[in-house]
């Protein structure tokens, strides 16, 4: 099989609101997770299939208050518009359950522990598919939301935006998933 990219897309060919996290957070230039490239492309349907549910692109957004809340907070304490930007992305994957904020994580939650909004609706700790179900809810731009009949497609999308790239589901993977079998 032919490769578009036999390295993945440079910086310069990537469309960022596609790109996974695991190549937007990094240090340096990583193309894609070495041990399963694929996860980049899956990682990308993902977005396109909450941009298709939501109606809307950048699905990957916050809130004002939010914005306001952590610009505020990170500026006081020195911190660069970048870093700025990948805490607001960051609580965004939070918010859609993507993104579970933990001590071990290298890519820290900026508030810690003790501060006022620690534990404040702009993360969650947890995350369940209902989780999932109930943040896409949220953002419904018709508020009418999902029901149970969309079970199958959430369970898909989230899936295909799982944070860890390696439990990322594949292009095979979703096309042998009950959403397409049934």
């Amino acid at each position: 099989s032919q490769n578009l990219y036999r390295n993945g897309p440079s910086a310069g060919e990537q469309t960022d609101e596609y790109a996974p996290p695991e190549v937007l957070l990094a240090p340096t230039w990583i193309p894609f997770h070495e041990a399963k490239p694929q996860s980049y492309d899956s990682w990308s349907i993902g977005v396109l299939a909450l941009e298709l549910l939501l109606g809307t692109p950048n699905v990957f957004s916050v809130d004002q208050r939010t914005t306001a809340l952590l610009t505020n907070k990170m500026s006081k304490e020195g911190a660069s518009s970048e870093e700025i930007q990948k805490a607001l992305y960051l609580a965004a994957l939070s918010q859609f359950c993507i993104y579970v904020p933990n001590e071990n994580s290298n890519n820290s939650w900026p508030l810690g522990d003790g501060e006022p909004l620690y534990n404040a609706s702009m993360t969650k700790r947890s995350c369940t598919l209902q989780d999932f179900h109930q943040a896409l809810q949220a953002r419904d731009p018709l508020g009418l939301g999902f029901d149970s009949s969309s079970n199958r497609l959430l369970n898909l999308i989230w899936g295909l935006l799982a944070w860890d790239p390696m439990e990322r589901t594949t292009a095979a993977e979703a096309l042998g998933h009950a959403y397409f079998t049934r």
